[in-house]
């Protein structure tokens, strides 16, 4: 019994370390919107630094950017019993918006119903900007070729081409009719 104890005492150890000390957010909550227990990294991803304070917070009203985003992940995981990769804004204590990717399953009672959720909050806010920052790099490099007086014509390692604008179009046009 008292090995059983001890190695009981160091499984509960372990699990409390790598909830702890993961670096993407670890959540508990109920049902109706409330914490039950939330790692430090989802405390800090979202500007809170006490767990009193956390627990007080309307997931819907207070995270959530948009509050019809917290029933349809209601929906898919009660649906489902769990959701993979969900994307959704939240909003940080601050008020400043952060892009995360939910995966989470359902939390049953005895009798089968849902009562909770339990999952993990991954901040993508960072490859959202540096996605929008290549957006704008590729629509201001697709805007010079475009708009060159010069023909322009790119291809590919197999000879395909891949990039051609105007002034190339018509130089083409010209050289296949002769003009």
């Amino acid at each position: 019994i008292k090995k059983r104890k001890k190695m009981l005492r160091a499984s509960i150890e372990h699990y409390k370390k790598l909830f702890e000390h993961v670096s993407v957010g670890v959540h508990m909550s109920s049902k109706e919107g409330k914490f039950i227990d939330a790692n430090q990294a989802l405390m800090e991803m979202l500007g809170y630094t006490s767990k009193e304070e956390f627990f007080k917070v309307d997931i819907t009203r207070d995270l959530y950017l948009k509050p019809e985003d917290r029933r349809k992940y209601q929906d898919l995981i009660e649906r489902n019993g769990h959701v993979i990769d969900y994307e959704v804004d939240l909003k940080r204590k601050d008020g400043k918006v952060i892009s995360v990717l939910r995966t989470a399953h359902a939390r049953y009672d005895r009798e089968g119903n849902v009562i909770g959720y339990e999952g993990i909050c991954v901040d993508q806010t960072q490859r959202k900007e540096m996605e929008r920052k290549l957006k704008k790099a590729h629509d201001i490099q697709t805007n010079l070729i475009q708009t060159s007086i010069e023909a322009i014509i790119a291809n590919d390692r197999k000879g395909n081409i891949i990039i051609f604008n105007k002034s190339a179009e018509k130089y083409l046009v010209s050289v296949a009719t002769g003009l």
